[in-house]
């Protein structure tokens, strides 16, 4: 990949949003979040004069990865070494800080390797960037252009906001929701094709408790598996006045 800002994807913002799995994967977001680093403890000078830009990413709950940097892992640490992606707090240890990021681009940046020197850098931060309209937890980029606002789109979006679809949910209510359907939590994983893995790790862990959103077609179908039994309807209604009226 060519560093310099012509060719250089526009930076969109920081963001604590990062993909759930390495740039090579096939999520919609993979490859997308870069962060830049530098070294500040190690001698070499050329070390001390570049930054060095990779892509980034976090499975699920787990740690900050960075891809690419095996080469500035010692050899004998093979526990690192044999993974794509070195711990972002293993990397600090060995005298890398974050100069900048992570942040995300406006096209995917897969593999990234990118090495400059800090005031091309600076340059490239100061001068290449963006703006992002509303909240970037919740969105990866500006979606505003992409997908224009409508009203059935706004009232979709109340209607979910308003039940609170995302909030109280933990390990004890998703076993309540399991005894309801008399299945067990794997059961349940399948029965919304959700990947069981990805089950035991919500149950077994405080992922949840951290503040981990599960996905929202995850949640909408809980939502829907808890109010069914009830007889109650969560879904909206888009019934139109003009249709209301007639």
């Amino acid at each position: 990949m060519n560093a310099r800002p012509p060719p250089f994807p526009l930076i969109r913002t920081e963001t604590t949003r990062l993909p759930r799995s390495p740039s090579h994967g096939t999520d919609r977001d993979s490859g997308r979040c870069l962060i830049a680093l530098r070294h500040t403890k190690r001698r070499s000078t050329r070390l001390k004069k570049i930054v060095i830009v990779r892509n980034c990413y976090r499975a699920t709950y787990a740690p900050i990865m960075v891809e690419n940097m095996r080469e500035y892992i010692p050899k004998n640490s093979t526990r690192y070494t044999a993974r794509r992606g070195v711990p972002l707090e293993k990397l600090k240890a060995l005298g890398f800080e974050v100069c900048a990021g992570p942040f995300i681009v406006d096209e995917p940046m897969h593999n990234c390797m990118a090495e400059m020197p800090h005031k091309e850098f600076a340059a490239l931060w100061a001068t290449h960037r963006v703006d992002v309209l509303g909240s970037i937890e919740a969105r990866a980029f500006d979606q505003t252009a992409k997908f224009p606002e409508t009203p059935t789109l706004a009232m979709i979006r109340l209607h979910w906001e308003s039940r609170r679809v995302h909030e109280d949910w933990d390990a004890d209510r998703i076993k309540r929701l399991c005894a309801l359907w008399k299945l067990t939590p794997f059961e349940l994983a399948e029965l919304i094709q959700w990947a069981p893995g990805h089950m035991d790790r919500v149950l077994n862990s405080d992922a949840l408790k951290k503040g981990f959103k599960m996905p929202g077609p995850v949640v909408v179908w809980f939502y829907f598996l808890e109010n069914i039994r009830l007889g109650l309807s969560v879904f909206p209604d888009f019934t139109t006045q003009e249709e209301k009226a007639s």
